[in-house]
């Protein structure tokens, strides 16, 4: 039995946000950086942060263009495609994560001593906003509720 699974489940800041085009075929994407600090700091003491590629498409494409800009806090899932190409007679490898689901990321509440301890701009949701581009899958059942012994 063969296993595969191609999943990248990713959390930071986006660093650089291409423009959102349009190609031939009429399909929008929008290539994108988000910026991964790992909690660990070199012997000179600079963060370690790794800068992932991104890539999407059409809605979720125009969700992330419209909603995020630099420095923005982004959760985001998809999977790992690397492509191939040649640029002046060497072959180079582009890894990118392409999204299939993106989220809103909140910061905490900045502590703010004149309100005793609340900040004084605190969000009125939870700050998270889903966007998928696949739709829920349907489930169905096999049986009638009414069927159920409990």
């Amino acid at each position: 039995m063969s296993l595969n699974l191609n999943k990248y489940i990713g959390c930071g800041r986006v660093s650089w946000k291409g423009e959102l085009k349009t190609i031939p075929s009429g399909k929008t994407i929008l290539n994108f950086q988000v910026a991964i600090n790992e909690g660990t700091t070199s012997a000179d003491g600079k963060a370690s942060t790794e800068f992932v590629s991104c890539v999407a498409w059409e809605k979720t494409a125009e969700f992330i263009s419209k909603w995020f800009e630099k420095g923005t806090p982004i959760y985001f899932e998809g999977r790992l495609k690397t492509t191939k190409y040649n640029k002046q007679n060497v072959d180079v490898n582009v890894t990118n994560v392409y999204i299939s689901y993106v989220s809103f990321v909140v910061d905490k509440p900045k502590n703010n001593t004149q309100t005793g301890g609340q900040s004084a701009e605190t969000p009125k949701n939870s700050g998270i906003y889903e966007h998928e581009d696949a739709p829920a899958p349907q489930i169905q059942t096999a049986f009638e509720p009414d069927e159920l012994p409990f």
